[in-house]
């Protein structure tokens, strides 16, 4: 199986991924945290972003933004795929990159599309503008898993396992 590990910091600086992740490569799936972003870089490894944590703000969004709803349904769109590649027993193989590029891709792409259409009919600092400019800055993390059936299209496996060592 898949090992995961958590080193304990009492400070939130990026001193513990530096220490933690050395000199190794490879792709870690993080959140937009800046924490990260001195061990996220093009000679070290590259940052694949977290869709929960995408979906999660549009999610709290829609209580001022119902429209923010046709944002999770595309990323449910995503998570569909996900679920029929673990179904298929196809996972992290050329059979779940294709599964990707077929139905993840335009999904992505319409949830890009989308996104920018919405951008100018919201308050920047208000709970739809922040999931919007989220989203887009964080598009190319968002959709590195298109290009890799390795890279997971969030890290909830790992941010669960947490929950369970913190209690």
């Amino acid at each position: 199986g898949k090992l995961i590990g958590y080193v304990f910091s009492p400070s939130r600086s990026g001193e513990t991924p530096r220490k933690v992740l050395g000199a190794s490569q490879g792709t870690l799936v993080v959140d937009a945290y800046t924490g990260y972003n001195d061990v996220c870089t093009p000679d070290r490894r590259q940052r694949g972003g977290c869709l929960a944590h995408c979906r999660r703000k549009h999610f709290d969004a829609m209580a001022k933004a119902p429209e923010a709803r046709k944002a999770l349904d595309i990323i449910l769109d995503v998570y569909k795929v996900e679920h029929e590649a673990l179904e298929k027993g196809v996972v992290g193989t050329a059979v779940h990159l294709a599964m990707r590029q077929e139905k993840s891709a335009p999904a992505m792409a319409s949830l890009k599309k989308w996104l920018e259409e919405q951008k100018p009919l919201h308050l920047p600092k208000g709970p739809m503008g922040k999931a919007i400019s989220y989203a887009l800055n964080q598009w190319d993390a968002l959709t590195l898993f298109l290009s890799d059936a390795r890279i997971p299209v969030d890290n909830n496996r790992s941010e669960g396992m947490l929950r369970i060592a913190a209690q």
